[in-house]
């Protein structure tokens, strides 16, 4: 079977940014298998179009999922959660380079597993525990060189109804939804017509179309007057980015996605809490762009010019190839709790259905025969039952001493010790951990952190102010190490 360069991997090919982000990536940047470990959804038929080669990944999924890998020089996790299948089979696949892709507000627990992480938003290097091995490439945002024309609805000449269309999703939290908006009696004399994208129809109002998911919504952008979305949710602002480069007008609270990148102009911002008042908002705006047609036409132009000059597609997947060509050239970044020696000469598909058991189940079968691994099979075995959370709390550390045992020091292992001592009160015993921890992986904020934390669990500030300073020095681009340093400075001024 043929090998691709980079093995693309992501749990879910549904409906969201990082899918959108994926289908990208494969039309732009070519040699890869793209694998999916667990749902195989809407955008699949494009992946399996645009991918070298597609692999949906069935039960057991571990062994299957690690072959893959094994074949790739570049491993490029599309990271939504914190499912430890994906990061453990990658730092046991030996491949060159593993990266990861963070798509939304995130725990840590990738950033250990990875050599590098992509952003994509700015945001994210404020909270990402590996600032100096992180970049900031934002999505890419499709759209047409040139806007399709539109006739506005409010021109002399047309006799069309105003157009809205809303983009949900059901795990979305919403201020107020479009069907709330007509309901409120607000927009009553307008002749309006609503498509709602995503969502199952929750109204039998004739001015609503429920459309389900789609595929590709940018059509239907591209021919409406206004984006309406009530989102409470929203990380990045991707929806009003889409509007945006179709050249629909989006209306929208001002939360802080949206809030710190785009300007009132840009966006018809509603920040009512109730839908009646919303709706009145909502009228004002269109009642605004009615008035005056022309104004309507040069904010498409200008939304238009700004998300397609800062956010194309090429630009993102350019970046993204520059990173891959980098980090390939730069073996020395490599971050291995793991390796492919830990599992040579073991019984690997035993291994491998008793890691698919233990994440897969919520009660385990097959733990019962882990004494027929390898030592260090079993020493990662242990491992992965603290941090999936499925040891008993009064045995985490006794199995990660055990894990020690079998597999000597290790970043993770050393790290989740400290926390689970510190987490029991043994602040003393958790330094030792955690310090062996800070010295193996220099520039991950996280032991950092929990070692300045014991050290002010056993009054020593001093202690824990010198180790955030050094922290701070190797990871200049920390803003939570620069300011913990400046308080506990002060503090002991």
């Amino acid at each position: 079977m043929s090998e691709q360069r980079i093995c693309r991997v992501f749990p879910r090919l549904c409906m969201g940014g990082a899918e959108n982000a994926i289908i990208q990536l494969l039309e732009q940047v070519g040699d890869t298998h793209m694998v999916v470990t667990h749902i195989d959804g809407l955008r699949a038929a494009e992946a399996k179009r645009l991918a070298d080669r597609y692999t949906l990944l069935s039960r057991p999924r571990f062994t299957s999922l690690l072959d893959a890998m094994r074949e790739a020089q570049i491993v490029h996790i599309h990271t939504i959660n914190d499912h430890l299948l994906i990061p453990l089979a990658a730092q046991l696949s030996g491949a060159a380079v593993l990266l990861q892709t963070v798509h939304n507000h995130f725990s840590a627990q990738y950033c250990h597993f990875v050599e590098h992480s992509i952003l994509v938003g700015d945001e994210l290097m404020d909270v990402i525990v590996t600032p100096e091995r992180s970049s900031v490439i934002p999505e890419g945002i499709p759209g047409p060189v040139v806007l399709p024309p539109i006739e506005p609805c409010c021109a002399p000449s047309s006799d069309r109804p105003l157009t809205l269309v809303e983009i949900r999703r059901a795990d979305k939290a919403m201020r107020w939804t479009l069907a709330q908006l007509l309901s409120s009696g607000e927009l009553d004399d307008l002749d309006v017509h609503c498509q709602v994208l995503g969502f199952e129809a929750e109204s039998d109002d004739p001015r609503l179309q429920y459309m389900g998911e789609v595929a590709n919504p940018y059509p239907l952008l591209a021919a409406a007057d206004f984006l309406v979305t009530g989102t409470e949710m929203e990380s990045f602002g991707r929806t009003v980015y889409e509007a945006m480069a179709w050249g629909t007008l989006p209306v929208a609270p001002p939360i802080d996605a949206f809030t710190r990148v785009f300007s009132t102009e840009q966006v018809c911002f509603v920040d009512a809490a109730n839908a009646r008042a919303a709706a009145r908002q909502l009228r004002a705006h269109i009642e605004r762009y009615c008035q005056d047609p022309a104004e309507y036409m040069l904010r498409r132009e200008s939304n238009h010019r700004f998300v397609t000059e800062r956010f194309g597609v090429s630009r993102m997947a350019g970046h993204t190839e520059d990173l891959y060509r980098v980090l390939t050239d730069s073996p020395e970044h490599q971050r291995r709790s793991f390796s492919p020696t830990d599992i040579a000469g073991g019984d690997i598909e035993l291994f491998g259905a008793i890691v698919d058991d233990l994440l897969e189940s919520t009660s385990p079968q097959l733990l019962g025969r882990i004494a027929e691994l390898s030592g260090p099979m079993q020493g990662i075995i242990h491992w992965l039952l603290v941090d999936s959370g499925k040891a008993r709390p009064d045995l985490r550390v006794a199995m990660l001493e055990t894990a020690r045992a079998h597999l000597g020091d290790r970043f993770i292992l050393n790290l989740r010790l400290g926390e689970v001592l510190a987490e029991a009160g043994r602040f003393s015993d958790a330094v030792p951990a955690l310090e062996r921890a800070r010295l193996a992986f220099p520039d991950n904020v996280t032991p950092v952190q929990a070692l300045a934390e014991a050290w002010l669990q056993l009054g020593r500030r001093d202690q824990a102010a010198a180790i955030v300073r050094q922290g701070a020095q190797s990871n200049p681009s920390s803003a939570f190490l620069s300011s913990l340093a400046d308080g506990l400075q002060s503090a002991q001024c």
